[in-house]
């Protein structure tokens, strides 16, 4: 990818990507929340159904892989500039 762009989780606030063009006023670009998941995966109990984003890989392409623990797998495509 490039060093202007910061993609982060934030668990139930889903992915975020932030551009670092002015790295101190760094400004949002873009983002994704996921329903909340239609099941539970996780097997612990009186655990409340939300979305927990975990993690994200980016490849250079731009192809994305942000994992939910009770979701599973998203994959989407990053276009920005």
């Amino acid at each position: 990818m490039s060093s202007r762009y910061i993609f982060a989780t934030y668990q139930s606030a889903g992915l975020r990507i932030f551009d670092l063009a002015n790295p101190f006023r760094p400004e949002e670009v873009a983002y994704f929340v996921p329903p909340p998941p239609a099941r539970m995966v996780d097997p612990r109990p009186d655990m409340k159904c939300v979305l927990h984003s975990a993690d994200v890989y980016v490849q250079p392409d731009g192809l994305m892989y942000m994992t939910d623990f009770n979701a599973g797998l998203y994959i989407m495509q990053w276009e920005g500039a």
